[in-house]
């Protein structure tokens, strides 16, 4: 089987899955136009970017003027070494404008996800790796307090650790991820989730069912108590299978998850309602990945039909939700729909809402020069009820493959499968 062994250089593998249409993936549409959802509609509004060669949004949390996103800029453009560090943009109603953001020594360092709790008060995760050439990760925790960003102290784990999602709400602060296994790391990939008390993260125990990998990709604060995490589990020598598991306020239990196919991944969670929650990520049907969505009635998880949005979701209310991938869908409480997709080259890897006709979604799109530049798309309009948002607010997902060695192919911390089901021992 493949193992995490401490100390080991990473190397990235982009994933470009993801693509849509559109003419020019960096100019601004000069109106909305309607679309399926009375008068809302996504349109691309211009970003910042850091690096020449490489920068890309992984999570947004948006909240009108107190709108943030979060990613990764490469800090030495124009060498060979790709050394990404944190990168910080937020909205003041008119434009993006990117904020300094620290770093943990001189190695890399990605930001996965983004919540608000109130204006003076936006927490970022992600993790770092010590070296320009990587090594072991750990998590990364970052606190905006109204007036800068400031690392806060997380978790340190034998092996590697990594957050890829967090969210807020109800008083509650959650983050989730992976981390090496038991002892020494070598058993394996655990799940981690760690949640914010007064001044210390902790960690709480989560359910690990696959033998060699067990991942968190997404959170979702529902309300007081009722927690949903969600991403997938391998045994050896088995593909993936999708995960979900749920917090009741004493501790996290795995809950039932349907697999129609060979190979499962969940990529993300939002609910409206302790009994109305979402899940969205793809399975492979025997010749290529579908879309896959559940819904959870408050009691179990079942496969709802939607041909797109795979990556992220959005939830306004029970009758309003967006799912958000090579193609966007929305939700009227009755079927999903399709609404226009990203621009040519553009993929979304996180989504949020403040409201009705109010959102973001961001992730990264390619230049002329070919290289990867930020991309925000604004969901803007007339809303057609005045129906409330739900509590969640933050969903993000990570676009890039850590790979613990070039020895251990089967060791992927933080997204989807390879695109090919491979069965790996």
């Amino acid at each position: 089987m493949y193992r995490l062994i401490p100390l080991i250089p990473i190397a990235f593998l982009v994933m470009t899955t993801f693509s849509g249409v559109g003419a020019d993936p960096l100019a601004p549409s000069d109106s909305v136009t309607p679309g399926l959802n009375g008068s809302c509609a996504w349109e691309v509004v211009p970003s910042p970017n850091a690096s020449p060669e490489r920068t890309l949004l992984r999570g947004v949390s948006a909240a009108g003027t107190g709108t943030w996103a979060v990613g990764e800029y490469d800090a030495d453009p124009g060498t060979e070494i790709m050394n990404p560090h944190t990168l910080t943009m937020r909205w003041d109603g008119t434009a993006w404008s990117i904020v300094p953001s620290p770093n943990v020594g001189i190695g890399w360092n990605v930001l996965e996800g983004v919540t608000a709790v109130a204006t003076d008060d936006v927490w970022a995760v992600g993790w770092s790796a010590p070296t320009t050439s990587g090594g072991m990760p750990q998590t990364l925790t970052t606190r905006w307090d109204g007036e800068g960003w400031q690392i806060v102290d997380s978790p340190v784990i034998t092996g590697g650790s990594e957050l890829l999602a967090i969210d807020a709400d109800s008083g509650e602060v959650w983050a989730v991820g992976d981390r090496a296994g038991p002892g020494d790391g070598s058993t394996g990939v655990a799940s981690l989730a760690i949640r914010r008390t007064r001044s210390s993260w902790e960690v709480l125990p989560t359910p690990d069912p696959g033998s060699a990998r067990n991942h968190l990709y997404a959170v979702d604060v529902v309300g007081p108590d009722d927690v949903w995490a969600v991403g997938r589990w391998r045994n050896i020598g088995e593909t993936s299978r999708t995960f979900a598991i749920h917090w009741d306020g004493s501790s996290w239990t795995q809950m039932p998850t349907p697999n129609p196919g060979l190979d499962a991944s969940l990529e993300d969670v939002e609910g409206a309602a302790a009994d109305d929650v979402w899940a969205v990520g793809e399975f492979h049907n025997g010749t290529g990945y579908e879309p896959l969505t559940l819904h959870w009635d408050g009691t179990a998880w079942s496969v709802v039909e939607n041909p797109g949005g795979s990556n992220a979701l959005a939830v306004v209310a029970v009758d309003d939700v967006w799912s958000l991938g090579a193609t966007f869908m929305h939700w009227d409480g009755s079927s999903w729909t399709s609404e226009p997709t990203p621009p040519e080259g553009g993929s979304v890897g996180a989504a949020d809402v403040a409201g009705p006709c109010d959102g973001w979604a961001v992730g990264r799109t390619i230049d002329d020069t070919g290289a990867f530049v930020t991309l925000t798309m604004r969901l803007a309009g007339t809303p057609t009820s005045s129906a409330e948002p739900s509590g969640s607010r933050d969903l993000p997902r990570g676009a890039v493959t850590v790979r613990l060695g070039a020895d251990e192919p089967g060791v992927a911390w933080g997204v989807r499968p390879p695109v090919v089901p491979t069965i790996l021992s």
